[in-house]
């Protein structure tokens, strides 16, 4: 049933605020200035929007984080780092066999006893050899040794260290010893390096096939929409720069390595300027990066 009394309570009612919409309308017009100012902060900060639908949509790299550690060569940089000093190597062969410790212990004892006078004799005490002679015999061992067979590195210097023992006279030994020590760690090093390095070489070839064809694939598979990926890119080299500006001049203020996910807000002829979002942190970073195309 229709209220019989309505217009009259709505007529009192504007009796008793006379001024009801002279407020409604101030009320409109005490900040005049707040469409302006919200059109003014969306120019202040273009991209927020960008970054809003991104944020609203489900990580699209999600599922390849979760398949791929946060740095997946990073047990691999660490080997290089360490092969990149030859003899750290050489150390870790030291501490594994007994041969090349035997001869390391004996040269690191008497080194501050050997004496090489002005006419060429290397003296050790009572003993004295010329350095003319150590020289014959190391070259002749080294020789048979590591140059003129077939045996495993580690064979190699075990029979080094009988040879060594075949000098009767215990300080013939540590003389001769500690003559060869430096070539011998000089020549181990120069055997390792190249083996180990095109062990590296090939492992980080295959590693990076591999876990590239993995991202594609769990990109692929996680993201219905393609458009939105065309923004993403992945870091194809080992290590990337980020600099400050689109120079080489400019200031470093970054490293990028394999696999890390960036976004592209601008492109500058063979430079980019890239966000990407510092797991670690959760902190969003923004530089510029070479791209060469």
């Amino acid at each position: 049933m229709k209220d019989p009394l309505k217009d009259i309570r709505d007529s009192l009612e504007l009796l008793s605020n006379p001024l009801i919409e002279h407020q409604k309308m101030m009320a409109a017009l005490t900040d005049p200035m707040k469409q302006h100012r919200e059109m003014m902060a969306s120019l202040v900060d273009p991209m927020k929007q960008h970054r809003e639908m991104l944020t609203s949509i489900t990580d699209p790299m999600k599922g390849l984080r979760a398949s791929l550690t946060f740095d997946p060569l990073k047990e691999l940089r660490a080997t290089l780092a360490h092969i990149s000093e030859p003899f750290s190597e050489v150390q870790k062969m030291i501490n594994h066999n007994m041969s090349l410790k035997y001869i390391r212990d004996i040269a690191l004892e008497v080194e501050d006893d050997i004496q090489v006078s002005a006419d060429g004799l290397v003296s050790l005490s009572s003993k004295q050899i010329a350095a003319s002679e150590l020289e014959g015999l190391a070259e002749t061992i080294f020789q048979s040794q590591f140059f003129g067979n077939t045996n495993s590195l580690e064979n190699s210097i075990n029979e080094l260290a009988n040879e060594i023992k075949l000098l009767k006279d215990p300080l013939t030994q540590k003389i001769f010893i500690s003559y060869i020590y430096p070539l011998l760690m000089v020549i181990l090093a120069a055997l390792i390096t190249p083996v180990v390095n095109n062990k590296i070489n090939s492992y980080i070839k295959t590693e990076k096939i591999v876990i590239t064809k993995e991202l594609k694939m769990t990109v692929n598979s996680e993201v219905e929409n393609k458009q939105l990926l065309s923004s993403f890119r992945y870091v194809s080299a080992d290590i990337l720069n980020v600099r400050s500006s689109a120079s080489t001049k400019s200031e470093v203020i970054g490293y990028l390595h394999f696999s890390y996910t960036v976004m592209i807000i601008e492109k500058q002829k063979n430079w980019s300027l890239i966000e990407w979002r510092n797991l670690e942190t959760g902190a969003r970073i923004t530089g510029w990066v070479f791209t060469e195309k």
